[in-house]
């Protein structure tokens, strides 16, 4: 049951680190004139890629929260 929690802890709080990020790096950027998207394509792009960032950092932090609960179990 350690695992599992420790698991699904490194999981969500990597998702949430990720958004945190995106959502800061995305206002910095709006906020200097910068725009991240001319048309809906480069508006779905740009979400791919935010889906696809969003899924490997899950995945580290899972795999972070998993060493971390084989590292604790003893």
């Amino acid at each position: 049951m350690k695992r599992i929690l420790y698991t699904f802890i490194g999981g969500l709080a990597a998702s949430v680190l990720f958004l945190g990020v995106a959502f800061l790096s995305g206002y910095l950027l709006e906020a200097s004139g910068i725009r991240l998207y001319d048309s809906e394509f480069d508006q779905q792009r740009n979400f791919n890629i935010f889906l696809l960032g969003w899924l490997l950092f899950g995945a580290l932090g899972i795999w972070i929260g998993w060493r971390i609960s084989k590292s604790t179990s003893g």
